[in-house]
């Protein structure tokens, strides 16, 4: 691993391990908006067998996500 970082480095390519970081990012991003969309889907199933009222709330929260 180190000698392949070493010879992206030498052939002064940054733009590539730029794009490799931003790549990983939006990767992490995503994972976490769609656990954060499992939860709230769940929270919104249980919300809705106890109350009726709360449910367009979840719903916005949702939303926003999107």
């Amino acid at each position: 691993m180190c000698s392949i970082i070493i010879i992206i480095i030498s052939s002064s390519s940054i733009i590539i391990i730029i794009i490799i970081i931003i790549i990983i990012i939006v990767v992490v991003v995503v994972v976490v908006i769609i656990i954060i969309m499992i939860t709230t889907t769940i929270i919104l199933i249980i919300i809705i067998n106890n109350n009726n009222n709360v449910i367009f709330i979840d719903i916005i929260i949702i939303i926003m996500f999107v």
